[in-house]
């Protein structure tokens, strides 16, 4: 976005919609999401011009239409319509929010965009006589926003309904937002095949790193974030969480967590962590999950800061305190925690008046907490849901040996600077005597070079001199980051697991599995599979360790969501998803053929995140955020029977210039 863009005053606008009357399976605390969301947005500071549509039962009655006037209903046209206006309205800069609560339906994948592992997304709306539902399809909802995000409008969606199929759900459960797809709505109202045709042939390939997704039909992943109830093969439901009323989960933690934050501009990972971190205690099949950019703010500013990497914390009297992280995190018993309030009145002191914990027990995914002696007993009962969880340590860290020449000068300065550095193994060692991972000599010019276990210098490595301001500080920042780098990229987990799926990267040269080799050209497209094996869902992350000691994910959504096959229910048990490969434009530019990329890939029987393995460029480190966010604690119930499984795969691949 062009910064002169902001030098006008910011619109905001938002679209709420909230369908309770509906024939089949009538709901109860949909537009009461609508009406709160609406109640918050009158009392921001900014003024937010509001379209609210709503359907209510009519109480008392017989009439199966809405109680509201027709003008606001939520019907297909009075929604579209609605999204049209905000295009219409809005200008590069301003911010726009659309908040649908109601049914959603799942439909097969038949079309080129959908998603073959879990279908394609139809939010029910009304027809135009209020009695009957027609369904605003997923490419349809996708192709709107894109008009709103083209003029360089930031969007914010939550979608609080039910995000897959309705042979999964019970039929007699009203706290269920779906309904079953029905084929004769779609008779009555079929799809517009130009529309599709002409999606495809304006569909845009979206620059991710050394790869490029595709497609990237839905809209450019910069300048939006969307929020989903949960995942494809999950249940999304409504409750009574106030004592009073009915609510959708997720709009009520959501409602919870702005109004927590409110004036903070909190980016909206900070509040889908927490949002998480609430499902976890009390409704853990249910998991939300977030698409888009994650550091975009709630009606805020366009360009927050990146925050630290982070995990959550979950605490119960049955299960103790755990944390969301494990084995396949790079965790390990004895690493250190520091464990801190995130609520904005005590945010301020997070990153120094925090409960310090150990890692007692690391299991696969998530890890048990045990507090020093000295610990207060009510420091450690004043952990509630929300709380983080900053690591402070990481023994792993360890089995990768750093040398240091003993012929480099400030040998003394780097050894003081090491008392604060716990995780690293640095020593002062012979050349030729012990093995090491990295090796740190001076050269003529006074300059820190760092070589690999082969003595090999490594590449696009920032220059370090010896004589510059914080320059040994700067130089074990590097030597952090690529040691974990290593840690990454070494990470694996041979288990039977690896039985229960089958993944596959494909190239025009032939088909690779992990561990293979695989060389491509600048440009050429790949094709990565899975296949789910076994009966359960299981969770894809995709990572890119690119050459210039990055760990970025590769898509606009923290994991890919895999139901075993199914076919009666419209499940194909496989995920395909492509990319184009690509020398970066600095390498070649600064002379290089060649370079090394690896696709590492976490498979995993439970939704968990991957955030705290991520690295930025380096050189390019995360700047330092105005309020520290890291990990997050919940407090609550604990369903153990969820199984913890996990496996780590790498695709190693060569990408050579044209």
């Amino acid at each position: 976005m062009d910064r002169k863009d902001l030098t006008r005053p910011r619109s905001y606008h938002a679209l709420l919609v909230g369908i309770d009357c509906y024939g089949e399976k009538p709901l109860r605390g949909a537009v009461n999401d609508a009406k709160a969301i609406n109640a918050y947005l009158k009392k921001r500071r900014h003024q937010v011009q509001i379209q609210m549509l709503t359907a209510t039962p009519q109480e008392g009655s017989d009439a199966t239409t809405p109680a509201e006037d027709p003008g606001i209903w939520p019907t297909y046209e009075n929604v579209t319509a609605a999204l049209d206006n905000i295009t219409a309205r809005a200008a590069p800069g301003d911010c726009a929010y659309v908040h649908f609560s109601g049914h959603g339906t799942r439909m097969d994948a038949t079309r080129a965009f959908a998603n073959e592992a879990t279908g394609e997304l139809a939010l029910n709306l009304l027809t135009s006589e209020g009695r009957g539902i027609r369904y605003l399809r997923g490419e349809e909802f996708a192709a709107s926003l894109k008009g709103i995000v083209a003029k360089g409008v930031l969007v914010t969606v939550i979608l609080d309904c039910c995000f897959s199929g309705s042979v999964l759900r019970s039929d007699h459960d009203l706290t269920v937002r779906e309904l079953s797809y029905d084929p004769t709505i779609d008779q009555r109202y079929p799809a517009d095949t130009a529309f599709y045709n002409n999606l495809a042939s304006n569909s845009r390939l979206s620059v991710c790193r050394d790869v490029v997704s595709l497609p990237n039909w839905l809209i450019d992943p910069e300048g939006y974030t969307i929020m989903t109830a949960c995942g494809p093969s999950e249940l999304a439901r409504e409750d009574v969480l106030d004592g009073k009323e009915k609510h959708g989960i997720l709009s009520y933690l959501l409602l919870q967590a702005l109004v927590m934050w409110e004036g903070t501009h909190a980016p909206q990972l900070d509040i889908y962590r927490y949002i998480c971190a609430k499902f976890k205690e009390c409704w853990p099949r249910q998991n939300p999950m977030l698409f888009g950019n994650r550091s975009l703010s709630f009606f805020a500013d366009y360009d927050n800061p990146a925050h630290d990497p982070h995990t959550f914390v979950i605490s119960s009297a049955k299960a103790g305190i755990r944390l969301q992280v494990g084995i396949a995190h790079g965790v390990t018993e004895g690493d250190l925690f520091s464990l801190f309030s995130t609520h904005p009145a005590t945010g301020s002191s997070v990153a120094t008046d925090g409960v310090p914990a150990r890692v007692r027990t690391a299991g696969k995914l998530t890890s048990t907490l045990e507090f020093p002696d000295a610990i207060a007993d009510n420091s450690v009962q004043s952990i509630r849901t929300g709380w983080g969880a900053k690591q402070k340590t990481q023994n792993l860290l360890r089995k990768f040996p750093i040398r240091l020449a003993p012929d480099s000068k400030f040998l003394a300065d780097v050894s003081a600077a090491l008392q604060s550095r716990g995780s690293l193994n640095v020593q002062v060692s012979s050349l030729g005597t012990e093995d090491y991972s990295f090796l740190v000599k001076m050269d003529t010019e006074e300059n820190y070079i760092i070589l690999d276990g082969r003595d090999q210098p490594l590449s696009n490595i920032p220059i370090i001199s010896a004589h510059m301001k914080d320059g040994i500080p700067h130089l074990l920042d590097i030597l952090e980051h690529l040691t974990k780098f290593k840690l990454v990229k070494e990470l694996v987990n041979n288990s039977l697991f690896h039985n229960l799926f089958v993944a596959q990267l494909f190239t025009p040269s032939g088909e690779f599995n992990a561990d293979d080799v695989v060389h491509v050209t600048t440009g050429d497209q790949v094709a990565f599979k899975v296949q789910n094996m076994g009966d359960q869902t299981i969770y894809i992350h995709i990572y890119d360790m690119g050459p210039r000691w990055n760990i970025q994910n590769i898509v606009s959504h923290e994991y890919h969501v895999l139901p075993p096959r199914k076919p009666l229910e419209g499940y194909s048990g496989t995920l395909r998803t492509k990319f184009r490969m690509k020398l970066p434009p600095e390498l070649e530019e600064a002379g290089h053929k060649v370079c090394e990329d690896v696709f590492k890939v976490f498979i995993t029987t439970r939704q968990t995140s991957f955030l705290s393995l991520e690295l930025p460029r380096l050189g390019q480190s995360v700047p330092e955020p105005k309020k520290l966010s890291h990990s997050r604690v919940s407090s609550g119930n604990i369903e153990d029977d969820m199984t913890e499984e996990w496996a780590a795969l790498a695709f190693t691949v060569w990408i050579k210039a044209k």
